[in-house]
């Protein structure tokens, strides 16, 4: 595993280098991906319960239909749930990429890399519900993709993309 560490440092330092001639070293952005993700983190959640609180699960597409016809607040708080989630994918990505990278994943920090790892993957699945919960053409896509491979696994005997397709599953 340890050989794949250099390769990848490579793009690492060009980029710190420009990073840090761009902001300096204190406001080093790649340096504050782990905080950068967990304010995120923090924006996702507010605004996420704010979305909450006019989602109908009856009428999925009709009330962000509403939620979007609403000129000032709602919209601007979907777009900036929309946003902050695609940058904290960003940033998560961009904060494993620098532990992996600097041999940080080893060791006695073996356990954080692996938290991290399954919180990476639960953020993959949060991030797949959001889709599937608009309920338009793409979520309901998502929804039967997401069904397919849950097939897959042999847990249960049904298949799971039914209850998303129907007999046509």
């Amino acid at each position: 595993m340890r050989a794949l560490e250099r390769p990848a440092l490579r793009p690492l330092r060009a980029a710190d280098a420009a990073a840090t001639r761009l902001y300096g070293w204190r406001y080093h952005p790649l340096h504050q991906t782990g905080t950068i993700a967990a304010a995120l983190l923090a924006l996702l959640i507010v605004t996420g319960l704010y979305l909450l609180v006019f989602y109908r699960v009856g009428a999925p597409w009709q009330s962000v239909a509403r939620l979007q016809a609403d000129p000032f607040l709602g919209r601007w708080i979907r777009s900036l749930h929309r946003f902050a989630s695609d940058a904290m994918i960003v940033a998560v990505v961009l904060h494993a990429w620098r532990l992996f990278a600097q041999a940080r994943a080893w060791g006695p920090r073996a356990l954080a890399w692996s938290s991290g790892v399954i919180l990476l993957a639960v953020l993959f699945v949060s991030g797949w519900t959001g889709y599937v919960m608009v309920w338009d053409s793409f979520g309901a896509e998502l929804a039967v993709g997401g069904a397919r491979l849950f097939d897959a696994l042999p847990v249960l005997s049904e298949p799971v993309r039914r209850i998303f397709a129907g007999d046509q599953a």
